[in-house]
């Protein structure tokens, strides 16, 4: 073993390890200045070998961790050790940022593992995403046993792209189930919901949005079959499946006021057409599935599809009107009232719009 001023150098087969002993430059982490005790360095750039490798002996019965990473204890006071786990860093490109204060959501006493990328965002790469976090299975694939893994990562989102959404992504890879034959199993009762964006007080500022669907595909057919199912069952006796509910939002407040307005219950279907927001859809006959706004003659007018909404997911020449459930829908006057009970039909002198037809039902067409 070679000392040379706080640091000591020794040779383990191909791998040289370096331990150093000195400060780092002054980082920031917490607000305080940090330093580190040691420092492993490999100086093979060209080495496969594991850098750090710990191996449990032969037959050990004990179950303990191989390695251990413990904070420190809490005062007689009461207060949390503030350790906050373990951080792994990368640089996909180059040196170009920070790591994050961990302190902004590893609260102290609650420490974890911290995966961080490092390389700067791009200007024509775009941001650099995160490293990995796998779990690798062993299968018998279709020409011998192989990894089944599965890693999560957080894309760093393009180039040119102020704020964009963030995206967790989970790979899976392919040398083995080659048919993509998926399934996760969860608990017998989960739930999945989103958590409302609050402000500093605690208060909701924003509700929470959930989309389940295929994301759009590029250069191949879309024609992939959506399910939501309920439970089925190959039980006999007095048996009964599994019920589906759809259910819209609803008011909580035991005495809501007069300006709520309950969920809507809203089933869309995609056309192609212009969209003309809140006016009736009808049939264009010029085109196999498309849409037009509503003409005003019932007799000679195609048939009413649905409303024209303001569906964020439309792209395109594809506009999505609501075919069934509740709409918002325009009438041409400014001071037209509506009246519960009654029938609202197709208005006569404006195209696409609707009027209260008090009880008198709608004429066929309208």
């Amino acid at each position: 073993m070679e000392k040379a001023w706080g640091r000591f150098s020794f040779g383990v087969g191909m791998l040289l390890l370096i331990v150093s002993i000195v400060p780092p430059p002054a980082s920031a982490q917490g607000g305080s200045t940090q330093y580190t005790g040691l420092i492993f360095t490999n100086t093979n750039n060209a080495s496969n070998n594991p850098f750090l490798w710990l191996q449990d002996s032969t037959g050990d019965s004990g179950v303990v961790p191989l390695l251990e990473v413990s904070g420190g204890a809490p005062t007689s006071g009461g207060q949390a050790a503030s350790t906050l786990g373990v951080e792994i860093t990368s640089q996909s490109n180059s040196l170009t940022n920070t790591p994050p204060t961990l302190s902004g959501w590893m609260i102290p006493g609650f420490g974890g593992l911290s995966l961080v990328q490092l390389g700067g965002y791009s200007t024509t790469t775009g941001g650099q995403s995160s490293p990995f976090f796998s779990m690798c299975a062993n299968q018998n694939g279709g020409s011998g046993q192989g990894p089944a893994c599965w890693s999560w990562q957080v894309q760093g989102g393009n180039a040119g792209v102020s704020n964009p959404p963030d995206i967790l992504q989970l790979f899976r890879e392919t040398s083995t189930n080659t048919t993509s034959n998926i399934t996760v199993l969860f608990p017998a009762a989960i739930n999945l919901a989103t958590a409302p964006l609050l402000n500093s007080s605690g208060m909701t500022i924003s509700a929470g949005q959930i989309t389940v669907g295929p994301q759009p595909y590029t250069g191949a057919s879309a024609n992939v079959l959506a399910t939501f199912t309920g439970a089925s069952t190959s039980y006999s006796p007095g048996a009964a499946a599994g019920p589906v509910v759809i259910q819209p939002g609803q008011l909580t407040n035991a005495a809501p006021d007069s300006t709520s307005t309950e969920g809507a219950l809203q089933v869309m279907q995609s056309y192609l057409g212009t969209n003309s927001i809140g006016l009736l859809a009808c049939q264009d006959t010029t085109l196999e599935q498309g849409v037009i706004v509503c003409g005003t003659n019932p007799t000679t007018a195609t048939q009413i599809i649905g409303v024209f909404d303001s569906n964020p997911a439309q792209a395109g020449a594809t506009v999505t009107p609501i075919r069934y459930g509740r709409a918002s829908i325009k009438n041409s006057g400014s001071t037209a009232q509506w009246v519960a009970g009654h029938y609202v039909c197709r208005d006569t002198t404006n195209n696409g719009y609707v009027i209260d037809n008090g009880t008198t039902p709608c004429n066929r067409g309208t």
